[in-house]
């Protein structure tokens, strides 16, 4: 929506299709016959769309741009068969620039971010400086995505209010992006308060959206911020939100901040219940303490928590697993959403999982659905871990079946406790977290949606 929003604002036009609901394709594409088809690829989903450009190759003829995380952390993706060009870390400047080169019949092999492949030829760029003057950017262009009900009808809307993350985590696109970009501006940037107020305004009154979700990776970095933006919020938007918190960063000031303003719900990173396999091997250096004293905090000013997990960690026993259990009953959590572990590629837990043997290092065996489905890695218990991975929330909410855990991981009911994996977070999603209500649940399923929500 951004990129749109930027190439409007140079005389551009834009389509977005998204391939969720396109029924047909070539029909839709033949539509608008595009000189541009760009991609947004993460890893599990970049075959997919490198088979689909393939496709698309063989009926039109068009520029190729591949570009989102999976170029960014492995950009030797280029040199699959069709692909043009791919960006590497944020487009927001290089698109206007290839696509004015492009226009006027110019060299585009040069051009910071990207790399470029013509007649077989690799042009491999730097990485240009970040853009820091988030302000000077346009809203997102939300009407690019109006054309689909399930975004049409949708009761939230998303929106940053900051780019960047400090943090390490070995699992994490971050760790891999701030390397690439050493020496290229500030990490982390922050937009005005006064700027998101004015999109949020526009939101209110083109959308009348029912709740807000702040996307930042970490909505808390800067605590004065916050404070301060949520008093501007509740005076000129009071929409209830919901915000991604980093669980080492909350403070009695800020969840009461965040209380008064309208928060209901809030998304904090537990990702293992072992402390030393939390800060070690995943490098999260938050304290079981300090994940106990926010939770509380929480309880208190009547805030909801859903916390993130991961299971199927390289190492991991089912015994470690429970202990993510246990710490997610000991915080009281609303919800408890976990996903199965997966091997970015340059990540450095991707680097050990390799060393280790429990796995070949080859990014195309993970899956579309590789959060919720199973692992790639070849370890002892992985088939019982997926299994907690999906029991996960029932053992919380049900302790009693705990103490049988044992029996319940080894039977291969796998469908039957997907089923209710699915079931559990439907019900948990509207009824006790209101974050979705029935008809947007049911929109999600129609359109094989929820899975990554």
């Amino acid at each position: 929506m951004l990129l749109s929003a930027i190439l409007k604002r140079h005389g551009q036009e834009c389509y977005f299709i998204d391939m969720e609901f396109c029924r047909n394709v070539i029909k839709e594409v033949g539509e608008i016959h595009p000189d541009i088809i760009a991609y947004s690829v993460t890893t599990g989903m970049h075959q997919y769309f490198s088979e689909l450009n393939l496709k698309l190759k063989t009926h039109f003829r068009f520029v190729s741009l591949f570009g989102g995380p999976h170029c960014t952390q492995f950009p030797d993706f280029i040199e699959e068969e069709g692909i043009d060009i791919i960006c590497r870390g944020e487009g927001d400047y290089v698109i206007t620039e290839l696509i004015q080169k492009l226009i006027l019949g110019e060299d585009h092999s040069n051009i910071k971010n990207l790399w470029v492949k013509i007649k077989g030829q690799i042009f491999r760029n730097d990485i240009r400086d970040l853009a820091e003057q988030l302000d000077d950017l346009p809203f997102p262009d939300r009407e690019l995505i109006m054309k689909y009900e399930v975004y049409r009808k949708s009761h939230t809307r998303w929106v940053r209010t900051s780019r960047g993350c400090p943090y390490l985590c070995t699992y994490c696109l971050n760790a891999v992006f701030n390397e690439l970009h050493k020496g290229k501006g500030k990490v982390i940037r922050r937009r005005s308060a006064l700027n998101v107020i004015a999109e949020l305004k526009q939101i209110k009154d083109f959308y009348r959206p029912e709740k807000i979700h702040f996307s930042d990776d970490t909505f808390n970095l800067d605590e004065d911020w916050v404070v301060d933006f949520l008093s501007l919020y509740k005076k000129e938007i009071d929409i209830p939100f919901i915000a991604l918190l980093r669980l080492n960063l909350i403070s009695e000031r800020l969840v009461k901040s965040l209380k008064e303003a309208g928060c209901f719900l809030v998304e904090c990173g537990i990702e293992c219940g072992n402390e030393y396999f939390r800060n070690h091997l995943l490098k999260r250096n938050i304290s079981t303490g300090q994940t106990v004293t926010a939770a509380e905090l929480f309880v208190k000013y009547g805030i909801k928590m859903l916390t993130l997990n991961i299971l199927g960690l390289p190492d991991e026993t089912v015994a470690l697993a429970m202990e993510t259990i246990s710490l997610n009953r000991k915080v009281k959590a609303a919800y408890a959403s976990s996903t199965v572990f997966q091997p970015y590629p340059m990540t450095e837990i991707a680097a050990y999982a390799e060393k280790q043997g429990y796995y070949d290092g080859k990014s195309s065996r993970i899956k579309k659905d590789y959060y919720f489905d199973g692992s790639v890695l070849k370890m002892k218990d992985i088939k019982q871990l997926v299994r907690i991975h999906y029991l996960m929330n029932i053992f919380i909410k049900i302790p009693f079946l705990i103490n049988i855990h044992k029996l319940l991981i080894k039977l291969p009911f796998d469908l039957f406790y997907k089923t209710l994996f699915f079931t559990d977070k439907s019900f948990h999603f509207i009824f006790i977290l209101n974050k979705l209500d029935v008809a947007e649940i049911f929109m999600l399923y129609k359109n094989k949606l929820f899975k990554s929500t």
